[in-house]
């Protein structure tokens, strides 16, 4: 077992539960590690923290079990996964944890207990739930009417990659005699390419050393998905928590009896949307927060030292972003009881993956897959130790706002405020092939400039002091324990796709 808080609990009713639901019943969150032990009565639970596990005390009478005051809580079960007890299903998707180890118990049969048990893969994603009660905001215009007691300015910004990244712009294919940039059909290093193969590469300024720009809308994103979790706003594009799923002939499952895909709210009400605008149909609201490009910090180092070598990567879209499955929280029922529901998991992260980097997770160098026009050829992409520099601006935000976004863009600088502990420290992901173990970043801020208006002409004026200047301003939010968890750096649950000896329910 790990060397986590944990405590041991039993059912109340002394009855047998699986470990999933009970999982749910406390909350679904990431942070929560639930192992069942011999007969599925008792079970370890562990958390990230102290506090979080205390947490989970307030939740125990409610999800049907009891703590069991000095009971044991070391089990010989792998530390980042979870364990299942009970006998094997194959086929559909399995939330918090992947299937059910491989050849496990025949059906009908009870597995090993858990002292024996395998660890379950993982997968490269998690979510952050939705609270129960989602934040709406009062909008603040922007005629000057609401600017009294609100911030302006500036925030700047490092970015560093910790694995190689690639923000994609011109994506070519070879043999498209209609492209502005047409591909050509042999590359250094690379040789001769098939026909269709899709190219992908960065956006380059034309002057100096033609230093990579990542496009400020791409950033602007990052913040938007961040913002979004910390601060639990609303869904743009669900109305409602829950899903009904049909099954299809070929073991998938397709949304039926969905609710409609507008948001029911009027969006001008979203925290999010209030700082960093909205576009839908013919409504739109410009935001408070501004996002230019980041560019590369380019001395006097050669292409070689700047870029990863030509890579192939592995195909991605495993699994298939439609299949509702893979995005519910709670358990599935038996594939015979239709129509199926579930919980919305919640927004979607990659997890981090530099445990593996000297495996190159993300790369296949065999012919198949160099010539399967399903995958990409990257050229360009930065190598690790890398960095940009940009600017947030911000107009009439309130100090607490202002806190949310520092800490959207830099959970790690901010660590110290969230009362994060893992020892790896954090990051957030951003651009392509985010699954395979690209695209993990840190950003730093380097130095807050709020607008005085006060004397003869605007100044910008330097926060000397950040770190306090964040503490003084920080109010806690009922996700963020959730949300900075997921940020882990070397995150315990990453791992590939599951992929099953056979395929079923659409996993591959």
């Amino acid at each position: 077992m790990s060397q986590k808080p944990a405590i041991r609990v039993r059912a109340a009713d002394g009855k047998p539960r699986e470990w999933k639901a009970l999982h749910t019943a406390l909350g679904g969150q990431t942070f929560i590690r639930v192992y069942a032990q011999t007969g599925n009565v008792e079970f370890i639970l562990t958390a990230d923290s102290a506090k979080q596990l205390e947490g989970l005390r307030e939740k125990l009478a409610a999800a049907g079990v009891e703590e069991m005051v000095g009971g044991a809580t070391i089990a010989a079960t792998a530390p980042s996964r979870l364990t299942n007890t009970q006998p094997t299903r194959r086929g559909g998707f399995q939330p918090r944890g992947g299937p059910p180890p491989r050849g496990g118990a025949p059906q009908g049969r009870q597995a090993a207990p858990a002292n024996n048990a395998q660890p379950l893969p993982g997968k490269p994603y998690g979510f952050v739930a939705l609270p129960n009660e989602l934040k709406t905001a009062s909008p603040i215009w922007h005629d000057g009417t609401g600017s009294a007691g609100r911030l302006s300015g500036e925030i700047r910004l490092e970015l560093e990659t910790l694995t190689p990244l690639l923000v994609g712009w011109e994506r070519g294919q070879v043999g498209d005699g209609e492209s502005d940039w047409p591909v050509p059909t042999n590359l250094p290093d690379v040789g001769q390419l098939k026909e269709k193969k899709s190219v992908l590469c960065p956006l380059r300024a034309p002057w100096g050393k033609r230093p990579v720009v990542i496009p400020g809308d791409s950033l602007k994103g990052l913040l938007r998905h961040e913002l979004g979790a910390l601060l639990g706003a609303p869904m743009a594009r669900t109305s409602a928590d829950t899903f009904m799923l049909k099954k299809k002939k070929n073991g998938n499952y397709e949304r039926e009896g969905l609710p409609s895909l507008d948001n029911p709210q009027d969006p001008s009400d979203s925290p999010i949307s209030n700082l960093v605008g909205y576009v839908r149909d013919d409504d739109w609201m410009m935001g408070h927060v501004a996002v230019n490009a980041a560019l590369e910090v380019v001395a006097e180092e050669d292409e070689e030292a700047r870029f990863e070598k030509p890579t192939f990567l592995k195909v991605l879209g495993a699994p298939d972003h439609k299949i509702g499955q893979h995005y519910l929280k709670r358990p599935l029922p038996d594939a015979n009881q239709e129509p199926l529901r579930g919980t919305v998991a919640g927004r979607k992260f990659y997890l981090e993956r530099s445990a593996e980097i000297a495996q190159r997770p993300w790369e296949d160098t065999s012919d198949k897959n160099k010539k399967d026009d399903q995958s990409t050829l990257v050229l360009e992409a930065s190598k690790p130790g890398r960095k940009f520099r940009f600017t947030v601006r911000f107009r009439d935000v309130d100090p607490i706002q202002l806190t949310a976004v520092l800490i959207a863009l830099s959970p790690e600088q901010f660590k110290g405020v969230l009362e994060g502990t893992h020892k790896d420290g954090y990051c957030s992901k951003l651009g392509y092939a985010r699954p395979l173990g690209w695209g993990s970043i840190r950003i730093e801020a380097k130095a807050l400039l709020l607008l005085d208006e006060a004397g003869y002409a605007p100044v910008l004026e330097p926060v000397v002091d950040l770190s306090a200047w964040v503490t003084k301003h920080h109010q806690k939010t009922g996700t963020q324990d959730e949300w900075l968890a997921i940020h882990r750096f070397k995150h315990p649950d990453a791992a590939d796709y599951p992929k099953p000896r056979r395929r079923t329910g659409g996993v591959r």
